[in-house]
């Protein structure tokens, strides 16, 4: 660093002047008596001495002729003593004036810095720096001049100097130690020229056996195709008979059996269930294994995905007393592009894993967005569970096939080590990477992060316009769950649906925000309830506002992670909209919040239009229709219940299916003036489910029905995709009952005025009512394994009429739907489309609480299943 110290050594200054006075003044200005005392007369006179300037130490020179001054900084330079700067007057006769001065020192010493000192000069400054050139080394100082000006200028140039001196010491010193470092680089590069010359020897003899390890590579790499194939098509060869062992198993301990029977039969199905675990887990393993797994990329809903896949597990984690939460962050595009198939399998893997080994607590999913460059995402997953933990030595060790962490964890908890090898697996074809965090006794987090697209921007700007459709903008909502993570997942979704969400912590916080909001003036339209909090829980909070609060307009939503049959009756008697079941799907509390509050609107613009008799409602009436009978489809039991109040005032009758595959059975198989169909519906969708009754009416030449959409999703597009499947109009969600009246009034109309009304359809004979053509395919048009399935059947279903006799006597409409439900499921499978028909029928107007007389519902069940059973049983023979 340069450091001079201008306080410690005399800088050495040049006067150069013809005039002896002037150098007194110099050395009076430039070398004052600091030291000396002054006496009591001068301070009288003059004053104290004013200190100017810092306080330097200067050493004087004199010369009085021009080359006096040369001769005296050649010998300066010569003893090593250099002059800082020199002070030259510009005038010196006889001899040489301050510009040739000045010329001849600069010849010599190209540092000191120059000031020509001068009252009128002979020359311009034009002239000067045409004659010294443009430099920073010479000044003019005007006579006269100040103390001051020379005291600063002195010191200022000096000062130049000496930084530049030390500057150059410095530089010389730098380039000393390049010459030093050069030598060493040199003996470096030679060095490094004997290595090189060693690493081509030793490269050749590398690569000679890089080729043998590649050679051997190969040969491995064949082997270990060869071997997967084989698994692959081993697997499949051995599951076509474990289905038969699975099969009859079930058919025997359905039979009379003895205790020392049941039992061994009971182990070979535990045993049968397990084989096929460890089967479909090979297969997938050797997939991958074989390099036949490629990925198949479409446009998907990551909410829908995660929800569905949580799902799967609601029953297990209750039967555990497990808490299941998702929370998907906001910056998550709501459409994704990737293969969405082995998306789910990975989730469903780390999910199920995380579920097996915790006791208590919960397993939480969270996906975040981890990095993102234009429509290309990389996202990050954690399932995070609270269970046994594994040893940090173990850990990396469960992601290796057939690996578990501990070999007792094998016996106890069961599974093949395989789930895990084929998540990474899967994880890296996708573009990322899976790791996991865990802590013995406290739980594991297993991260992932794959590599995904932002489905188009239009897109998702037409799915953020159709959630505007809504019209949720505003809805004040209380959120009251003693679950944190549960608080924030559900104050999330409020807020991306533009809700004004509050949370509370439990029930006595919840019932204090209510009654402050009431009392403000600004009470709460909605509230979502948790069923299960310690202290006071949902129902008890629930019963708290009806009747002690007296706020029977609040919408209430409990959201329960035991399905009971309880909670019906509860619901009817504190005025509770629905109980959703854990853990919920964003779509499915979405829908819901829009059937519950549109179920308000529905009812406040029917009394306001009836009491004020406006001509928009006049019009309506005369558009009003005959009673129609109607097929509903619709997945979402709030909706359910909302349509059936908006149809039946208009005394319409309510046919209601769950999914798109019975939507499309029941029309075909019965009469409807209108279809109403959900697009997005399990098993098959509504776009497809009118597909294929267009399809029919076009092959059979029957007329075609009515079908209106019904969707939550109002984007531009959708219209056109249902209109080009064959629907006749669409109607968004939430449902306008007036629109919908109009609506079908146009439609039923247009269809009259088509063709006369058909004929009521002929009675099917019990061959007629067989979907054979269907069965067969789902059998691989194997009438041996149809008999089977068809015995196990016969076998099966008394028991579920049973509980269906006693469910009527006990008046357990939920019993009654569940019996329903498994035998038209039953009957699917094999083709019989009159008994799912009725059962179907008992099935909704049990959930509709709207129970048949039970002799004849169950008498007609009875008859279509005897007819169905004979049918089968000759075609089979």
């Amino acid at each position: 660093m340069i450091n001079p110290d201008l306080h410690t050594e005399p800088l050495r200054i040049l006067l150069v002047d013809d005039n002896r006075s002037i150098h007194e003044d110099f050395r009076r200005i430039l070398a004052p008596k600091e030291l000396d005392e002054i006496s009591e007369d001068e301070e009288a006179l003059f004053g104290k001495p004013e200190q100017i300037g810092p306080r330097v130490r200067f050493e004087l020179a004199s010369a009085y002729q021009g080359k006096d001054a040369f001769e005296m900084v050649k010998t300066s330079l010569e003893e090593n003593r250099p002059y800082a700067m020199a002070f030259v007057d510009i005038r010196m006769p006889p001899g040489w004036d301050g510009v040739k001065t000045l010329e001849h020192i600069q010849t010599v010493d190209d540092e000191i810095q120059l000031v020509i000192c001068s009252a009128h000069s002979d020359y311009s400054w034009r002239e000067l720096v045409q004659k010294f050139g443009h430099h920073d080394r010479l000044l003019i100082l005007k006579k006269p001049f100040h103390n001051s000006e020379a005291l600063q200028m002195a010191w200022t140039l000096s000062k130049k100097w000496q930084l530049g001196r030390a500057v150059k010491d410095q530089q010389a010193s730098l380039e000393m130690k390049v010459v030093e470092k050069t030598a060493e680089l040199q003996d470096a590069c030679k060095a490094l020229e004997e290595q090189k010359t060693f690493i081509l020897s030793q490269n050749a003899n590398l690569e000679e056996l890089y080729r043998d390890a590649q050679e051997a590579r190969r040969v491995s790499e064949s082997a270990n195709r060869a071997k997967s194939e084989f698994l692959a098509n081993m697997s499949h060869e051995v599951r076509t008979p474990m289905n038969g062992i699975l099969g009859l198993t079930g058919l025997l301990l359905k039979s009379a059996l003895t205790d020392r029977q049941r039992r061994h039969l009971e182990m070979v199905q535990t045993s049968a269930d397990s084989l096929m675990g460890v089967l479909n887990d090979i297969l997938d393993f050797s997939k991958i294994e074989a390099g036949k797994l490629e990925l198949d990329p479409v446009t998907f809903d990551l909410r829908e995905l995660a929800g569905d896949a949580m799902k799967m597990f609601g029953l297990r984690a209750h039967e555990k007393g497990l808490e299941l939460t998702t929370r998907i962050k906001p910056a998550i595009p709501e459409m994704l592009i990737g293969d969405s198939g082995r998306l789910r399998q990975i989730l469903v893997n780390l999910i199920g894993n995380s579920l097996k080994f915790t006791h208590e607590g919960q397993v939480s999913l969270t996906v975040d967005v981890e990095h993102r460059v234009d429509d290309n995402l990389s996202l990050y997953f954690t399932v995070e569970d609270t269970g046994v933990g594994i040893d940090p030595e173990k850990q990396q060790a469960v992601f290796e096939a057939f690996t578990q962490a501990d070999g007792t964890m094998t016996r106890r908890y069961g599974g093949t080590g395989l789930g895990l090898a084929i998540t990474r697996r899967l994880v890296e074809i996708m573009g990322g990477r899976v790791w996991m965090e865990s802590d013995v006794g406290k739980g594991s987090a297993f991260h992932f992060i794959v590599k995904l697209q932002a489905a188009p921007e239009e897109a998702m700007a037409k799915m953020r316009s159709a959630r505007r459709v809504v019209s949720l903008d505003g809805l004040r909502v209380l959120v009251v769950d003693d679950n944190e993570t549960n608080r924030l997942v559900l104050e999330e979704m409020a807020f991306a649906w533009q809700m004004k969400p509050s949370v509370a912590v439990g029930g006595q916080q919840a019932i204090e925000a209510i009654i402050a909001a009431k009392e403000q003036g600004n009470p709460f339209s909605l509230v979502l309830l948790d069923a299960h909090m310690p202290g006071i829980n949902g129902f008890q909070v629930a019963r708290h506002i009806r009747q002690n609060l007296a706020m029977p307009d609040v919408a209430l939503l409990v959201l329960s992670s035991n399905d009971s049959s309880s909670a019906v009756e509860l619901n009817k008697e504190l005025g509770i909209a629905a109980t959703l079941v854990k853990p919920i799907k964003q779509s499915e509390l979405l829908d819901s919040i829009i059937a519950v509050t549109q179920s308000s609107v529905i009812a406040d613009e029917t009394i306001t239009a009836s009491n004020t008799g406006n001509t928009e409602f006049a019009s309506l009436e005369q558009s009003r229709i005959r009673p129609l009978k109607i097929l509903l489809a619709e997945d979402n039991y709030v909706n359910q219940q909302v349509m059936i109040r908006i149809l039946e005032q208009e005394k319409h009758e309510v046919i209601i299916v769950d999914n798109g595959r019975d939507a499309y059975e029941q029309a075909i198989a019965q009469h409807f003036d209108v279809v109403l169909m959900d697009v997005q519906m399990p098993e098959i969708d509504g776009i497809e489910a009118t597909s294929a009754i267009r399809k029919d009416e076009r092959a059979g030449g029957t007329r075609r029905i009515p079908i209106i959409a019904l969707t939550a999703h109002a984007m531009k597009g959708d219209r056109e995709k249902c209109l080009e499947a064959g629907m006749d109009a669409y109607v968004s969600k939430p449902i306008d009952a007036d629109k919908l009246t109009v609506v079908m009034a146009n439609l039923v109309d247009q269809a009259s005025d088509a063709a006369p009304p058909p004929p009521p359809p002929p009675i099917r004979s019990p061959e007629e009512s067989l979907d054979l053509e269907g069965v067969m395919k789902r059998v691989g048009n194997d009438k041996e394994f149809l008999a089977t399935m068809l015995d196990i059947f016969r076998e099966d279903y008394p028991k579920h009429l049973s509980e269906m006799r006693l469910a009527f006597s006990e008046h357990d409409p939920e019993r009654i739907a569940k019996a329903a439900h498994t035998i038209k499921g039953s009957a699917s499978n094999l083709g019989g489309l009159q008994v799912q028909n009725v059962a179907s029928n008992i099935e909704c107007l049990a959930r509709q609480d709207e129970l048949p007389e039970g002799t004849i519902a169950i008498a007609e069940l009875e008859t279509r299943i005897d007819q169905m059973l004979d049918a089968l049983s000759t075609f089979v023979g």
